[in-house]
């Protein structure tokens, strides 16, 4: 059913796609310019004192998490509709 009316409607859907994708691609831009700056040395070099945290350096634990929400973040920006 869709198929019929893409084709009686295309430039219709191809501009809502474009829409939707530009959307995206300003968001994974946004978010790739924010996690080079957390993951840039000024910053991770606050994490680098002798603290720990169950035992593992917190500039470990830091460098982790920002990768986890690097991940995290950009699965949920490509999957949602």
């Amino acid at each position: 059913m869709m198929q019929g009316t893409f084709k009686k409607y295309p430039e219709k859907y191809l501009k809502l796609r474009t829409m939707f994708n530009k959307h995206k691609a300003q968001r994974l831009f946004g978010m790739s310019i924010l996690f080079f700056v957390l993951l840039n040395y000024p910053l991770l070099r606050v994490f680098g004192h002798q603290g720990t945290i169950m035992g593992i350096p917190t500039l470990y634990v830091s460098i982790f998490a920002i990768w986890a929400a690097i991940i995290g973040w950009t699965i949920w920006i490509i999957e949602r509709k």
